[in-house]
């Protein structure tokens, strides 16, 4: 059978933010192939029924890379590259597959796969090629070397395919040299298992989640923090605190939680902290619009976990958001404007990508192909 290793990485790489695509990738994979997950990274449990594990440890001898700019991550790309060396050495891979961390992971496992002739497989996510706008000085200079000039290398002449998540990533990638029959669009999957879907009626849920039940709820998950876009949101929660008929829910952790409950009160801002996954569904459901002022994205799960449970959203606009939604923004003033004036569209674009079949079907196919 073919064996496909699908690397999940080092100690310093948190692996539950990709448990979810592991476990769906597992399923939609393993009834074809032999796969494996790779790494010195741990597996979630719930994908242990899908992949062998297997455990590459850390090289922690000193590395060249570590006397040049930006050590910390040259050092993991030369962790990378050795681990899936010696993965290959060992288990003897048809394919190699970057799952995700595109900026540290991608040049590790494609010049690993390119030294060992095994073809290679990365995934291009977020907005990697852009993150230095958000830098300044030498930094963004070193993060443009980094992201642009070497991963740029990597995709164009390393790897064999590229997935990227929407029409964004894909002329990104294309710009960079790789060819329109090397990409492949493939957004992140969505197997929810029924999970995520809308209710007729919320305000039980409302109740039980100690929100008002006599206002619209504005809802925001993710990190509360400069990077995805606090600022912004802030803003448009000031242009529309004065308006009795909109309570904001911001669920997660991060330094503007504490902002954001002492600048406004609880009848315009929640901030209820960290949620557990499982009972985040209950936040989508009790509410009528999501709310994404993140300016740095590819193709955000919570979007299409709002989407999912028939809840509208209105994104900034950045990576492939626009694949999703007609709902985009540039500005916090048009935010509010669209909110004020409820004049969002409810389409889900492209949503056939997002199902489990069409995600099965393509990334067979994908693997298929780089191996012949």
């Amino acid at each position: 059978m073919t064996r496909v290793g699908i690397y999940l990485g080092t100690t310093r790489d948190d692996t539950e933010n990709v448990e979810k695509l592991l476990l769906s990738w597992g399923k939609y994979l393993s009834s074809r192939f032999d796969v494996e997950a790779f790494g010195s990274a741990p597996l979630p449990d719930s994908a242990t029924q899908y992949y062998t594990h297997i455990r590459t440890p850390e090289d922690t001898s000193p590395s060249v890379s570590d006397s040049i700019p930006f050590p910390t991550v040259f050092s993991k790309i030369a962790t990378v590259h050795r681990q899936c060396t010696e993965y290959v050495r060992q288990r003897s891979p048809d394919v190699l597959i970057q799952l995700w961390c595109f900026n540290s992971h991608a040049a590790g496992v494609a010049s690993a796969g390119r030294r060992c002739g095994v073809p290679t497989i990365t995934r291009y996510s977020g907005s990697t090629f852009d993150a230095y706008k958000f830098h300044s000085g030498a930094e963004r200079v070193g993060v443009f070397a980094l992201n642009n000039v070497l991963n740029g290398f990597v995709v164009s002449r390393l790897s064999d395919k590229t997935i990227t998540l929407g029409p964004n990533g894909r002329d990104a990638v294309n710009r960079r040299g790789v060819n329109e029959e090397d990409i492949v669009m493939l957004p992140p999957t969505l197997d929810s298992e029924g999970r995520f879907h809308s209710v007729a009626d919320d305000e039980p849920i409302r109740r039980r989640l100690g929100l008002s039940t006599d206002r619209k709820i504005a809802l925001y998950v993710g990190r509360l923090s400069k990077l995805k876009g606090m600022p912004f949101l802030e803003d448009v929660i000031s242009s529309l605190q004065d308006r009795a008929d909109y309570q904001f829910v911001v669920i997660g952790e991060g330094p503007y939680r504490e902002t954001l409950t002492e600048e406004f009160d609880e009848r315009t801002v929640i901030a209820p902290g960290h949620v557990p996954y499982e009972g985040i569904d209950q936040y989508y459901k009790a509410a009528d619009l999501y709310v994404h002022p993140s300016p740095k994205e590819g193709v955000p799960l919570v979007i299409l976990e709002a989407m999912e449970c028939g809840v509208p959203v209105v994104a900034r606009r950045a990576g492939d958001v626009e694949f999703v939604t007609n709902n985009v923004v540039t500005t916090a003033a048009e935010m509010v404007s669209v909110i004020e004036n409820e004049t969002w569209d409810e389409e889900w674009l492209n949503e056939r990508y997002f199902r489990p079949q069409f995600q099965k079907n393509r990334l067979r196919e994908v693997i298929s192909d780089v191996i012949g």
